[in-house]
């Protein structure tokens, strides 16, 4: 039930601190949606596995590339 609001340009970051965490995001201006399904991968699954696979930051670098993202 927490909310946040991050003003643009401020640098930040999100964790789950469970197993089956939910998370319902709205950004302005929109943008983000492109940067999930170009650096996402669809799963099939209602609960991730206990270890998550490592995060590949070039292929989140790429993706953000012309998106006004960017990852330090």
């Amino acid at each position: 039930g927490d909310t946040a609001s991050i003003p643009a340009g401020t640098e930040h970051a999100y964790t789950g601190d469970g197993h089956y965490t939910k998370v319902l995001t709205m950004s302005s201006p929109g943008g983000l949606e492109r940067l999930i399904a170009t650096a996402g991968r669809p799963t099939g699954e209602h609960v991730f596995a206990a270890a998550p696979e490592p995060v590949d930051v070039d292929a989140l670098r790429e993706a953000a590339a012309g998106l006004d993202v960017s990852f330090t």
